[in-house]
């Protein structure tokens, strides 16, 4: 075998290799949780993979490695936290409602507080994927980013289509 065609699978390995490791971290397609959480972790890694399509140098990946890893160990302890504390915020929310229900006079204030409380737990968890999209494509170049936006782009355009053809 010659030698620039060893080089060049060696290469084409390695860079496999990698995309598979950070894919196995990510929980890969069938392998483990992830990221999942909800939709929000399956746009994260949806995102990732899309990512890893382009031409990445060894060091962009071991950045997005990194955002990844940090992002994943600080969702999995917020998700602890949630479920610890989940059920007593349950009984508690219940007893609000079932107060407010019980009430001879309904009470918009308390209802929108207690509506309100949910939303904003939503919006702090989307505001964290948000940034580390964010964070995600900074490591990019500007051609990457192009090249990802016309990917983009273009998944968007078949979306379209079929939609149309239903």
């Amino acid at each position: 075998m010659k030698r620039a065609t060893k080089f060049s699978l060696i290469g084409l390995a390695l860079v496999m290799a990698s995309g598979t490791a950070l894919a196995g971290m990510m929980g890969g397609h069938h392998g483990g949780k992830g990221f999942h959480d909800k939709h929000g972790g399956q746009q994260i890694q949806r995102m990732y993979r899309h990512m890893m399509q382009l031409d990445l140098s060894t060091e962009q990946q071991a950045q997005l490695q990194q955002l990844i890893s940090e992002a994943k160990a600080q969702h999995q302890q917020l998700r602890e936290q949630r479920r610890s504390d989940q059920q007593q915020r349950r009984a508690d929310n219940q007893a609000q409602m079932q107060a407010l229900m019980d009430a001879p006079v309904f009470d918009e204030v308390v209802a929108r507080e207690l509506l309100s409380a949910k939303q904003q737990q939503r919006t702090d968890m989307a505001v964290k994927q948000m940034k580390l999209r964010h964070q995600m494509l900074q490591v990019l170049t500007d051609e990457q980013k192009a090249q990802l936006q016309a990917e983009r782009e273009q998944r968007q355009q078949q979306r379209q289509e079929r939609r149309g053809n239903r």
